[in-house]
């Protein structure tokens, strides 16, 4: 029997809050960078407006330097000072909304399309997250140049990444936990127990994020706070998640809900289909990817011996994933350089990220997996080097055997 009762406006204090929390959170959600580009999205258009305000606030108004990050991603200035202007745009919507429209209302309906949208908004998230754990496209395998670098000069955050990537079935496992979330949070039966487990989730992220110092968190922070709104506004609903409910369902709400679900997980399948990788650490790696020793090092023809008191010779090199050339000194301090490689002119370019000036290595390899020999000038230095490869797979941090028990 439909209930024919009219709605009972809300208090005025209810209101208010109600309108406040919409404006804030549909500010964020069109304003903050989305993280895949598979499909168009406002922020793409809104995000440069919202950086150049932040420049003019940050740099007339709070006095921060003009070389600061200004740009909406997490952790910089930027984003900072976007939610206080999030939170002033906030406050000034509510209070025209308030001015214009001073009737009591309801707003049930309104209400639950914003559950609905903040649910699919954090289940879209979920399922990225766990997607990438799941292909290892977050926590990948660690990079030569960090299996080489001493514990005592890694930063925490690195220290976190590089633990989590020697490990795939525990990168699965949590992928699957993610993915679970957010299929609960898609169904509206079992919201209630989604929001739950994606609370905790979230706030397991929030905790390594500020334990480790690793820089999403304020977005995971974010994020945390919607899982705990959505607990929050479910709370009604516990009972019916428990013990079922015996509310008809409405088959084309229903057909919706499945559509928008598979949308969903369409989307953010998209980028791994599209790349075929389902397995980072099995993707391809550019040319000359490794780690290489360095025996034998010339400076304007001069052989430098490897004294650990030198502060120019190279230690070892690595080419890392990202394209990057990294020298490690003999004091194991790191030196980066943007590179690519031409495998038919048989040339090396290094890019120094200070000055941006490039350099042209030239190098020969007389036996395949044999040292390399390159050649060039760098900075006001003739060097030339040999570079012996390391055989850093076999690293103990990259093998993973499981045993039973801990005798041999």
């Amino acid at each position: 029997m439909q209930d024919t009762r009219p709605p009972v406006a809300w208090p005025p204090v209810r209101t208010v809050f109600f309108r406040f929390g919409a404006f804030f959170f549909l500010l964020l959600i069109l304003t903050l960078p989305w993280p895949q580009d598979s499909l168009p999205h406002p922020a793409n258009w809104l995000a440069p407006l919202f950086t150049k305000w932040n420049g003019y606030t940050g740099f007339y108004i709070l006095g921060l330097p003009a070389t600061a990050t200004y740009k909406l991603a997490s952790d910089t200035p930027g984003l900072y000072i976007h939610l206080l202007h999030c939170f002033l745009l906030a406050v000034i919507g509510t209070l025209s909304w308030s001015l214009v429209d001073r009737k009591p209302r309801n707003y049930d309906k309104a209400r639950c399309w914003l559950i609905n949208l903040a649910a699919f908004y954090l289940a879209m998230h979920l399922f990225m997250y766990g997607w990438n754990k799941i292909f290892k496209w977050q926590f990948y395998q660690p990079e030569p140049n960090t299996l080489y670098t001493p514990l005592a000069d890694t930063y925490p955050d690195l220290l976190y990444w590089s633990t989590m990537g020697i490990s795939r079935s525990y990168s699965i496992f949590l992928g699957i936990a993610e993915l679970l979330a957010a299929i609960l949070l898609c169904l509206r039966s079992t919201r209630p127990g989604g929001a739950l487990l994606a609370l905790t989730i979230m706030a397991n992220v929030v905790a390594v994020n500020f334990s480790f110092s690793i820089s999403v968190k304020v977005y995971s922070f974010l994020l945390l706070l919607l899982a705990a709104w959505l607990c929050y506004a479910e709370r009604r609903r516990w009972w019916h998640a428990l013990f079922g409910s015996r509310t008809l369902i409405n088959k084309r709400r229903m057909l919706l809900r499945l559509a928008l679900f598979g949308a969903i997980i369409l989307f953010t399948l998209f980028p791994y289909l599209k790349s075929g990788v389902y397995n980072d650490d099995a993707a391809p790696r550019p040319a000359f990817h490794g780690a290489y020793d360095v025996p034998v090092f010339i400076v304007n023809q001069d052989t430098l011996l490897p004294l650990t008191t030198d502060q120019f010779r190279w230690r070892r090199v690595f080419i890392h994933r990202q394209n990057y050339f990294v020298t490690q000194l003999m004091d194991d301090q790191m030196q980066d350089y943007a590179f690519r490689c031409d495998t038919v002119t048989h040339e090396w370019w290094l890019q120094d990220p200070e000055t941006g000036e490039e350099k042209v290595f030239a190098y020969s390899q007389p036996e395949a997996n044999g040292p390399l020999f390159i050649s060039g000038v760098l900075g006001t230095d003739t060097i030339t080097a040999m570079l012996q490869p390391l055989d850093w797979k076999n690293k103990p941090l990259l093998q993973s055997p499981f045993t039973w028990t801990i005798d041999p």
